[in-house]
């Protein structure tokens, strides 16, 4: 899910860029663009991150109480 909004915000950029090529953009638009790029890859890692977070603490849990 996130993976696709960031693929979309991506393509939403580079379309920008392409019509500020012709003249029918402006760097403002552009950089609102990039903003929300950046925004979603940020959301993307952390949500990442607190993924891995979890699976490791599920892990460590699981490897505590297993009795050998």
């Amino acid at each position: 899910m996130i993976g696709d909004m960031i693929m979309n915000y991506r393509t939403l950029l580079q379309g920008e860029e392409r019509k500020f090529n012709f003249g029918e953009s402006s760097l403002f638009l552009i950089n609102s663009r990039e903003s929300k790029l950046i925004d979603a890859e940020l959301k993307g890692n952390s949500l990442q991150n607190k993924y891995y977070v979890s699976k490791i603490k599920l892990f460590k849990g699981l490897a505590l109480d297993a009795d050998f």
